[in-house]
C-alpha cells in the first residue's frame, strides 16, 4: 500500500515481490497515532492526523483515494507537490531474475499449483513458458516519474535488514530486524536455482524488460555471473544500442572525410 507518515515525514511506495507487505507491517505504525497500531495483513484505507495508510489489497471496497501499489505519480497528485518534495520517499527493488521467479511461483500457487513434487524439468518448462508469455511483474512506476528515479532511498530486497536499518536511523524509527513481520513467506519451493530455471532466450527477455533496473541498481546479468551457461543475445537491446552507436560513428567519419575532400 501507499504509506504517508506525518509523524516521521516519509512516504513508502510499495512494489511487488519485494517483501513490500512485510516492510509495510513495520512502517505503518508510524502512520497511525501512537498506541493505535495492531498488526493487520488486510487493512482498509486509513487516514488520520498521523498519516495515511492506503487500502490493502487494493480497490476492493469503495473507491479509496489511496490504495496498495498506487504509482508514484498518482500518490504525488494526491498529497501535493509541497509534501511530496519535503518528505523522504522510500521504495524497494529486487534482482529482476529473482523477482520474476518469485512472481511465477506466487501466481502458480494462487491457481492451485505449488510444484513441490514436480520434476525439475517440468518446472523449468513451465517457468520458461511463463516468461515468454510476457507475464512479468513490472512496477517501476512506483519509484519513477516520467522515467526518472523519484525515490530518495531504494531498499534492496537482498540487503533488506541493513537497508531498513539505515532508513530507520535516518528517520528516527525504532528498528529490530528480528521483529520485522513476515508475510507471504514459504510460497516458493526450495531447490530451484535461478541459473537452472532460465535459458538464453528467457534470460534475454528479462534483460530487455528490466534494462532500467539493471542499469540503475547495478544488478549483474546472468551472462556475467555464469558466462559458461549464458551469453548475451546478439540482438538484445544493449547490443542494438552498441551497433547503432558504432554505425553512427562510422557515418560521422565518412561525412568528415567527404567534407575534408
Amino acid at each position: 500500500m501507499a504509506l504517508v507518515s506525518y509523524r516521521k515525514k516519509f512516504i513508502f511506495l510499495k512494489t511487488s515481490k519485494t517483501a513490500g507487505t512485510s516492510i509495510e507491517g513495520f512502517l505503518e505504525r508510524y502512520c497511525l497515532p501512537p498506541g493505535e497500531f495492531a498488526p493487520q495483513h488486510a487493512r482498509p484505507e486509513t487516514i488520520t492526523e498521523a498519516g495515511i495508510i492506503g487500502a490493502r489489497p487494493g480497490r476492493t471496497t469503495g473507491n479509496p483515494r489511496f490504495w496498495s501499489h498506487m504509482s508514484a505519480e498518482e500518490l504525488k497528485g494526491q498529497v501535493g507537490d509541497d509534501l511530496w518534495e519535503e518528505y523522504y520517499k522510500i521504495s524497494v527493488v529486487r534482482d529482476p531474475y529473482d523477482k520474476v521467479v518469485s512472481s511465477f511461483f506466487f501466481i502458480a500457487r494462487k491457481s492451485g499449483e505449488e510444484f513441490k513434487d514436480a520434476a525439475p524439468e517440468e518446472v523449468r518448462c513451465r517457468f520458461r513458458e511463463f516468461v515468454k508469455a510476457g507475464n512479468l511483474p513490472i512496477d517501476r512506476d512506483k519509484y519513477t516519474i516520467a522515467g526518472r528515479l523519484c525515490a530518495d532511498f531504494v531498499i534492496r530486497y537482498e540487503t533488506l535488514a541493513d537497508d531498513l536499518g539505515a532508513v530507520s536511523e535516518r528517520l528516527g524509527l525504532e528498528y529490530n530486524a528480528e521483529a520485522l513481520p513476515s508475510y507471504k513467506a514459504g510460497i516458493r519451493p526450495t531447490g530451484h536455482r535461478i541459473e537452472d530455471l532460465y535459458d538464453n532466450e528467457t534470460a534475454n527477455i528479462v534483460e530487455q524488460t528490466y534494462r532500467f533496473e539493471f542499469k540503475t541498481f547495478d544488478y549483474p546479468l546472468l551472462s556475467d555471473l555464469h558466462p559458461g551457461l549464458f551469453r548475451r543475445q546478439l540482438f538484445s537491446l544493449p547490443a542494438q544500442a552498441h551497433f547503432v552507436r558504432k554505425y553512427l560513428r562510422s557515418v560521422a567519419k565518412r561525412l568528415a572525410g567527404n567534407g575534408a575532400g
